[in-house]
């Protein structure tokens, strides 16, 4: 090999270096002079922490969530990275190869459907201050650009589930440690849990790409990412505070020192001064050796939003009959109008500590059901209520079958309203399931948007028709054959075996059921009521015709001759 810069050795981090260390890229093989491609440097993207774009997400950390169809997610996001990249010699440190770094993001998301969302994210970056010039550490140019999106899978209870898949095209720039030569592949698992105030997002995945052997203690070639955080709702859908760790470890066995795994601290916080803008404010902190874990580093991100329009929503002009009545009676001269009096509606008077309560053909509630804006996550502090609600349903055994609907306001689509009121609905279906409640009692179903409670579309009309209503559709009476429950019952969404108990019934139906199954003894037939001779004092009609052949006259005799 040839080239102009000599070194004695060139060595990986070990793993026993201290935590917060600096990191390093062993680039050559030991003893020998730098080849003369590596003065370039090399084609490797050395970031740590992209920006997703997403419903949810932080910086350097994905989100399953989508939002409403049709929104579009215009952002950026901007880092200061001090010493992304340490040269090491023999164990010392030689200086930075990339020592102050700014980057940026510029990237759009567009949310197709509740189910499909779809991203572009072009990176640039600007290095300077290199203190190892003849490994190309300070450039200035584009970065690959990532193409790709995610897909919404399922709502298990409060967890949202998806996958990510991206592609990163080869747009950067060579040998500036900005881009690859080859097409990569990032996709993996995201997951989001909604527990009251605290949101927990999971990001998981495989970075693939073609190995680059820099022909020492580094192989940079495919990688797990490992993204895990969580955000805390202190001022809700104004302020968030976010902590997380952004890691990445190498697939290659070969790589046995430091270099190729990287962790970094995340700590940050979320602004929303409009529903159409999100501010992130971040900070990271270096917790391994490995290549693009910082020193420290800045981060400050924008995202605009443009969700689709809202529907208008036309008033309903109701004719009002006692209107039409006073001005028919108006009509009439010399007529004096009396106001009627106005009948209130009594509101429902709750005891102290009740929830919930049987009434009539519902169940209904104290206070509505709370969820996450835009999902079916249900907030830690309705879920006592839920607890209540499958209290009276399991001492309520009359009630046979039960349905759980979700009601929306009429904001967004008619479609998005569907499919929000139905997962709801579902969601609270599980959550009494999990609270003991038999699957064969309770159903659920989304009504959107179309029966509203209250008309117009100011905030009061839009929380009160965002609503949850349970229907009671069948209750048995006393004497009734009510069906046997199978105690043991498979879970419908995972088909884990669960022990449900029967719900208990009242002493009436039990009453009723024991009289049922043991019938009283029949009362004893009473005696047959006497004999009696039918014409006992009417004398035998033998005793005339007797007196009748006595007095029938008898015959004269026949002469023979004359006398």
């Amino acid at each position: 090999m040839t080239g102009g810069f000599l070194v004695d050795r060139i060595d990986c981090c070990p793993m026993s270096t201290p935590p917060f260390s600096r990191r390093l890229l062993a680039l050559l093989l030991a003893g020998l002079p730098l080849p003369a491609a590596a003065a370039d440097g090399y084609s490797l993207d050395i970031e740590l922490v992209h920006p997703s774009f997403s419903l949810g997400s932080v910086p350097g950390i994905d989100s399953s969530l989508m939002g409403r169809p049709g929104t579009f997610r215009f952002g950026t996001l901007v880092q200061f990275e001090k010493d992304p990249l340490i040269l090491l010699v023999q164990g010392e440190e030689r200086g930075a190869v990339v020592s102050n770094r700014i980057a940026l993001d510029l990237g759009v998301a567009y949310d197709i459907s509740r189910r499909v969302s779809v991203r572009l994210i072009v990176p640039t970056a600007a290095s300077f201050g290199g203190e190892v010039p003849e490994l190309g550490g300070d450039a200035v140019g584009l970065g690959d650009m990532w193409l790709g999106g995610r897909i919404h899978l399922a709502d298990p209870g409060p967890v949202s589930l998806g996958l990510r898949a991206d592609l990163g095209i080869p747009t950067g720039g060579r040998n500036r440690y900005l881009g690859e030569g080859k097409v990569r592949f990032a996709g993996g698992l995201l997951a989001s849990a909604g527990l009251g105030p605290v949101d927990v997002l999971l990001d998981a995945g495989i970075h693939g790409r073609s190995a680059l052997d820099t022909e020492n203690d580094l192989i940079a070639s495919s990688e797990f990412d490992g993204r895990l955080g969580a955000r805390v709702h202190i001022l809700p859908e104004l302020l968030a505070a976010n902590v997380g760790v952004a890691s990445r470890f190498s697939l290659n066995a070969e790589n046995d020192g430091g270099a190729g795994s990287s962790l970094e601290a995340l700590a940050g916080v979320q602004l929303t001064p409009a529903k159409t803008m999100l501010v992130d404010v971040g900070f990271g902190k270096g917790l391994s050796s490995g290549y693009g874990s910082t020193d420290f580093r800045i981060m400050a991100g924008f995202t605009y939003i443009i969700a689709p329009p809202e529907p208008v929503v036309v008033p309903v002009v109701e004719r009002d009959p006692e209107e039409d009545r006073k001005v028919a009676i108006e009509e009439i001269p010399d007529v004096e109008i009396l106001p009627e009096p106005v009948v209130e509606v009594p509101k429902v008077q709750w005891k102290e500590g009740e929830l919930a309560r049987v009434q009539e053909k519902e169940i209904i509630i104290r206070d509505p059901i709370q969820f996450e804006e835009g999902n079916a996550n249900i907030l830690a502090g309705s879920l006592p209520i839920l607890k209540e609600v499958a209290r009276l349903l399991n001492e309520n055994g009359q009630i046979g079958f039960m349905i759980i609907e979700g009601h929306a306001s009429a904001e967004g689509s008619f479609e998005y309203n569907y499919d929000l009121s139905n997962l709801r609905a579902r969601s609270i279906w599980q959550a009494l399931i999990e609270a003991g409640v038999h699957p064969a009692r309770i159903g659920y179903r989304g009504m959107g948007e179309v029966q509203p409670v209250v008309a117009g579309d100011d905030q009061a009309a839009r929380e009160a028709n965002r609503r949850v209503v349970f229907a009671i559709v069948r209750q048995y009476q006393p004497g009734d054959k009510i069906p046997e429950l199978k105690t043991e019952v498979h879970l419908p969404w995972n088909g884990e075996v669960r022990s449900i108990a029967a719900p208990k019934l009242p002493e009436s139906f039990i009453k009723a059921a024991e009289e049922a199954a043991n019938p009283p003894a029949p009362a004893p037939a009473p005696p047959p009521p006497p004999r009696v001779e039918a014409n006992k004092d009417v004398p035998d009609a033998n005793i005339f015709r007797q007196d009748d052949d006595e007095e029938e006259p008898k015959p004269a005799p026949q002469n023979g001759g004359g006398q």
